[in-house]
């Protein structure tokens, strides 16, 4: 417990860059991530948040970003498969252990309107558009009787 006491001030400075507490010139990075649907996990690696490769782990090869760097000798892929797998193991262990049903993705089929709705729309989009022609045109008479010069070019 003392040690965990004496490591958490420790990340929260690791956690905080904006703080200015620490700086770093480079940041090398790993995730990786298992799930039960396609795809089924993946490692990445990555450097100052450039990604240098990832690990498929349905295909079970490493991908690189940059072809130069696929003869790099310390990239341990076998590892990257080994962590897949407990990582899968400790997925469906916990799975069984939360005692849910899995969640189906039965896909929503929209309904169309019905064919009365389909035509009250219509007839106030026809509704709204005779209105507004109308009042148009009620405007552009008015405008011109307003219109003085309009009237000198009339005569």
């Amino acid at each position: 417990m003392a040690a965990v006491r004496c490591l958490l001030p420790f990340c929260a400075l690791l956690l905080a860059p904006g703080l200015g507490a620490i700086q770093f010139d480079h940041v090398e990075s790993q995730a990786i991530f298992v799930q039960t649907q396609k795809p089924t996990g993946e490692y990445i690696f990555e450097y100052d948040k450039d990604e240098l490769f990832h690990v498929d782990a349905d295909r079970k090869e490493a991908e690189w970003r940059n072809p130069a760097f696929k003869d790099f000798p310390t990239v341990d892929i076998q590892g990257a498969l080994g962590n897949f797998a407990v990582m899968k193991t400790n997925l469906e262990i916990w799975m069984k252990r939360s005692n849910n049903t899995p969640a189906t993705n039965a896909p929503e089929v929209p309904t169309l309107p019905s064919e009365a709705a389909d035509t009250l729309v219509c007839a106030l989009g026809l509704a709204v558009g005779i209105i507004g022609i109308i009042m148009g045109t009620v405007l552009i008479i008015k405008g011109m009787k307003h219109n003085p010069s309009h009237r000198r070019r009339m005569k």
